[in-house]
């Protein structure tokens, strides 16, 4: 569809090689519009979805066009052609589909992306090495949490915090207590995240807000993964992570492929933070064609 339409406009097809971009750029534009139009478009499509889907969804396409979004950059600034025009357009549409999502997650991955491709520009290498200390610290949070973080009934009490990130504060807590009380070294077992909304109900906070204990899952993935697969099953993650960036870190990137690996693992260091589910299939199919896309073009970089 992105190459058709490019198609249309340019009178003549677009590269084979093009569609990645093309479909990351013309998702982000009419993202951005159903964002920005308080989601006119989605609602011309039927079915007609339950109150709140429609944003939820919305929010959720432009988390997976930011996933895709450094490929798709790093190939426009490689073309020569699209060099001397505007090659960070995308980059000004994802800025405005954030603002306009409303969804806090979206403007943190938002900011994280370009805060890595500011530093990268300058030290790389450097910013990967802090990249991958931050996700230590990332899969390090459960267990700070699970000592620090206060209990449920102090969390509902909280009135200075907005309802978005009281309720995470809550679903962490509750979940980590869960791990901690049930089989903390062989996990509740696959998926068992997704039963404790209709098991745990709800609870109101300080603002009279009525929210689920546990919202369909964590919000967090390192908490879910600890709770579902326990201290053996997170260990082996975190044994297969140091793995990867130690592969990660011995290679001599060239710079542009350097701040395009920073600015993907930003991003993608956000929303395992505070909304990805592992059970989510679509996330992990826009993550590896980020992953694949920069390989495709390290690979034809020589």
């Amino acid at each position: 569809m992105a190459a058709a339409l490019t198609g249309i406009m340019l009178r003549t097809p677009p590269p084979a090689a093009w569609i990645l971009p093309l479909g990351v750029a013309w998702s982000l534009v009419i993202l951005t519009i159903d964002a920005a139009s308080g989601n006119t478009l989605r609602q011309w499509i039927p079915p007609d979805q339950p109150i709140g889907k429609d944003e939820v969804a919305t929010a959720r396409g432009l988390m997976l066009a930011f996933v895709m979004l450094p490929p798709a950059l790093l190939y426009i600034h490689r073309d020569k052609t699209w060099r001397r025009r505007s090659p960070r357009a995308p980059l000004y549409v994802a800025g405005i589909g954030a603002a306009a999502s409303g969804v806090l997650a979206n403007g943190a991955a938002f900011f994280a992306g370009v805060a890595a491709y500011i530093i990268g520009s300058f030290r790389p290498q450097a910013m990967l090495r802090a990249i991958g200390a931050i996700w230590g610290l990332i899969f390090a949070a459960p267990f700070l949490m699970a000592a620090a973080l206060p209990k449920v009934p102090q969390l509902l009490t909280v009135s200075s915090l907005p309802d978005s990130v009281l309720h995470r504060l809550i679903i962490w807590r509750t979940v980590l207590d869960l791990w901690a009380e049930g089989r903390t070294l062989t996990g509740a077992g696959a998926r068992a995240t997704h039963t404790l909304t209709d098991r745990l109900g709800a609870v109101t906070l300080e603002s009279g807000a009525q929210i689920p204990l546990v919202s369909s899952h964590p919000h967090n993935l390192p908490v879910q993964l600890l709770y579902e697969f326990g201290l053996i099953g997170y260990g082996l993650v975190i044994a297969f992570l140091v793995m990867g960036a130690r592969a990660l870190l011995a290679v001599p990137w060239r710079k542009e492929m350097a701040i395009a690996i920073a600015g993907l693992l930003s991003v993608v260091a956000v929303y395992i933070s505070v909304e990805m589910d592992f059970w989510h299939l679509y996330t992990w199919c826009a993550l590896s064609l980020s992953v694949w896309g920069l390989r495709a073009i390290a690979k034809d970089a020589g």
